[in-house]
């Protein structure tokens, strides 16, 4: 029961972190690389000292796999504080993760349905996803201008998630799956 209570007070953490940073991706049309680069920097380092903090007040060794993990991710923070380059070539990516995942979309929603593993309502909004997601990457790609309001849909669309992983996290599994 501790270790559902850790993956459930974990889950909440980065679901907060995912909408703190998904605004500031809303809020950076302009020349917001650093202090999405600042944000997304504070939240891995402390991301990290929770992990090195559990492990102290469960009297665990700090040299085990969740101590590395939080060693790394205090030093992944420490860099992309300071370092706006990072955050704009991730940015960049943007058209082409976006492209992609519209495309796994509608593959899995395909595969789902004629597997019998999805019925015909998760079939259909698991395309529409896919489809307006897959739009969304086209455009990107194609069209220069729409590429200025790619850290604003990104920004959206991490903040839906962490929504969406925050109301799993409060109400359990059962509470997406009706």
């Amino acid at each position: 029961m501790g270790k559902l209570k850790k993956l459930n007070f974990e889950l909440m953490v980065s679901a907060i972190m995912l909408i703190i940073i998904g605004i500031a991706f809303c809020f950076s049309l302009g020349n917001g690389e650093t202090l999405i680069s600042q944000i997304i920097g504070v939240a891995f380092i402390v991301s990290g000292a929770i992990n090195i903090v559990i492990l102290i007040i469960a009297m665990l060794p700090i040299a085990s796999s969740a101590g590395m993990t939080g060693g790394i991710l205090i030093a992944i923070g420490i860099f992309l504080y300071g370092n706006a380059s990072v955050i704009n070539a991730i940015i960049n990516l943007v058209p082409w993760l976006v492209t992609i995942l519209g495309a796994v979309f509608i593959a899995d929603a395909v595969v789902g349905i004629i597997q019998k593993r999805l019925g015909f309502a998760q079939f259909l909004i698991s395309l529409i996803i896919g489809a307006v997601t897959l739009t969304l990457g086209i455009c990107f790609l194609t069209i220069d201008s729409f590429r200025n309001v790619a850290s604003l849909i990104f920004g959206i669309i991490m903040i839906i998630y962490g929504v969406f992983q925050l109301i799993s996290a409060i109400f359990g599994p059962k509470a997406l799956v009706k």
